[in-house]
């Protein structure tokens, strides 16, 4: 099996962002929001690919671009 870590990702003010979480998967960060992959990052591919939802909202878009500035 391979490591797993899950965070709550913290927002713009240093608070931790309701129902937002940061998946830490062997060589992959994916972001959560609530039920919803949003974003999958594969570092050693070098890939984004996005989930069907990661437009739902502005503050997913909110969100979505913190995922990937500080993560």
């Amino acid at each position: 099996m391979e490591n797993y870590r899950v965070e709550q990702m913290i927002n713009d003010r240093g608070n931790g962002a309701v129902n937002q979480f940061v998946l830490h998967v062997g060589n992959k960060l994916i972001f959560q929001s609530y039920d919803s992959i949003i974003a999958t990052v594969d570092k050693t591919e070098k890939t984004v690919v996005l989930g069907m939802d990661w437009d739902y909202s502005k503050t997913t878009g909110k969100h979505r671009n913190i995922f990937f500035r500080d993560y």
